[in-house]
């Protein structure tokens, strides 16, 4: 299945909006990250004891590279990627919806990243041992990777490829719980920060599915395909 020139043409537009809304934030705000933890102290040290006995004290050098791969797979560039292979492949309707969650999702992200200001773990606890460093501003919360495998994940389970198969609904609630935890582990994210993203991937995931007769033309010419 080809994709016709208007088409090909909204999905440029759909992965550089997505891609640069996730990212712009990093290139306004250049006062850089607050030194210690911006949340109140009961919060922060309750999420840094939960943050500590996973990194460092889970690190293994077998399950290392396997989390840093995980992680890569909440990427928007692999969440986009995926969204078009669903299009492309007849699946017109998950395609739109997972690419339209993600610009939702990267705005509100974005926004509440600003607002909140938190820095990453790794740059106010000593002890963690980031495996995978994030560039510019490096704000914390919420996470981004688990807002889209939340969104992803609760898009695909209403969806006719998963929605009447029990093992195929765990395992794309496992690939997005997975996402989830390989972001503390890899030491960028505190837990409140994954739990927080989780929740707002699952809303952002409810609200593109309440909405998707008005997102695109492309929703409705996928139903009477």
């Amino acid at each position: 299945m080809r994709l016709s020139k208007i088409e090909l043409v909204v999905t440029i537009c759909i992965i550089v909006c997505g891609i640069s809304v996730e990212y712009a934030y990093e290139f306004v705000m250049t006062k850089g990250v607050p030194a210690q933890d911006v949340f109140p102290p009961q919060i922060s040290q309750l999420d840094s004891m939960l943050m500590l006995k996973v990194n460092p004290s889970m690190l293994n050098p077998v399950l290392n590279p396997i989390f840093i791969t995980i992680t890569h797979l909440g990427s928007t560039l692999a969440i986009v990627l995926f969204g078009i292979i669903l299009y492309v492949s007849g699946y017109k309707r998950e395609g739109v919806l997972i690419l339209v969650s993600v610009i939702i999702g990267s705005i509100v992200v974005a926004s509440l990243k600003i607002l909140f200001h938190r820095p990453r773990p790794y740059l106010t606890l000593q002890e963690v041992i980031p495996l995978k460093e994030e560039a510019g501003v490096s704000f914390s919360f919420p996470s981004g990777h688990s807002e889209k495998a939340f969104a992803l994940a609760t898009i695909l389970s209403n969806s006719d490829i998963v929605r009447n198969s029990r093992i195929r609904k765990l395992a794309v609630y496992a690939y997005a719980t997975l996402v989830t935890f390989s972001r503390v582990y890899i030491g960028v994210h505190y837990p409140l920060d994954v739990i927080a993203g989780s929740i707002l991937g699952w809303i952002v995931g409810k609200v593109t599915l309440k909405i998707e007769d008005k997102i695109l033309p492309l929703v409705q010419a996928s139903k009477g395909d």
